[in-house]
């Protein structure tokens, strides 16, 4: 690697590490907050906040979208994209599918699918934090 792209990738990393788990702390506390009946639920049962920072990154995730370029010939949904095209993923919206999450705009604390939010990515552009964000409160284990 060059010490420009050594430059660049410490730039994502540092983001990654700084930005995105702000805002999904935040993001988590006024989940709850907001969901009075719920918050309560985590207070008095703390094995519950790994939910309820899993359904929070589906129901607000930290990064809204990303930008990704199509390295193949694909088609979408019946739209035909050529290499070298710019896709903009709307990771907000795919954690709301209502195809995939009943009630998608409902924060449940009880949603059984919740991990397979998108707000980490996928494939090789999948969160270098993942892990770290999934490490059980209290226990110091990854779930």
């Amino acid at each position: 690697m060059s010490n420009e792209d050594i430059l660049a990738a410490a730039r994502v990393i540092i983001f990654g590490g700084l930005e995105t788990t702000a805002a999904m702390l935040t993001n988590t506390v006024w989940a709850l907050l907001s969901h009075p009946s719920q918050y309560e639920t985590v207070l008095s049962h703390p094995h519950l906040l790994t939910q309820a920072i899993e359904e929070a990154l589906r129901w607000e995730p930290p990064v809204q979208s990303c930008t990704r370029f199509v390295t193949r010939p694909v088609v979408v949904r019946g739209v035909e994209l050529a290499p070298g095209e710019m896709v903009q993923c709307m990771v907000g919206a795919a954690n709301r599918d209502p195809e995939h999450f009943a009630d998608p705009e409902l924060f449940d604390l009880w949603r059984s699918n919740a991990r397979d939010h998108l707000s980490f990515a996928t494939g090789k552009h999948f969160c270098l934090g993942a892990a770290l964000t999934r490490i059980a409160p209290g226990r110091g284990s990854a779930q």
